[in-house]
């Protein structure tokens, strides 16, 4: 499987002023998305998925989180992002808006993956997110 998460565009024109043009790449799922430049810039998301990517690999942690839309947490009513599940050697990835209203606290921005809910098991039949699954190697990339 293949994985990438970047701005291979940052000026592209799907999205509106102030944003930058990104690119998720799951497999053989593509998934555009306009990460907001209010907060932060594209060096700060870059930061962030690296950083949760690698406490992911390391262990360190069983899910994480790639925000792909920040705003200022005093002010905004929720973020974008994609959790992501290790369990084993596989990585279990969603897409997902969290609202911040629903938190059980306040969102802490330094320390962004503690939002991050247990992944949901759903049993057969019932109606499910998208789920795309990757093994740990895809995420260490070439």
């Amino acid at each position: 499987m293949t994985f990438s998460i970047g701005f291979p565009d940052p000026a592209g024109s799907l999205c509106g002023s102030g944003e930058a043009q990104g690119l998720i790449e799951l497999g053989n799922h593509q998934e555009s998305f306009c990460a907001s430049l209010g907060y932060w810039g594209i060096d700060r998301y870059q930061q962030q998925w690296a950083f949760a990517i690698k406490r992911l690999l390391d262990n360190e942690i069983a899910s994480a989180a790639l925000v792909t839309s920040m705003y200022d947490p005093g002010l905004a009513n929720f973020i974008m992002w994609w959790p992501m599940y290790r369990e084993q050697q596989k990585v279990y990835v969603y897409n997902q808006i969290l609202f911040l209203d629903q938190l059980t606290s306040p969102l802490n921005e330094a320390d962004l993956l503690a939002h991050v809910e247990d992944r949901a098991v759903w049993l057969e039949g019932e109606d499910t997110p998208s789920e795309w699954v990757l093994g740990v190697g895809d995420l260490v990339g070439p």
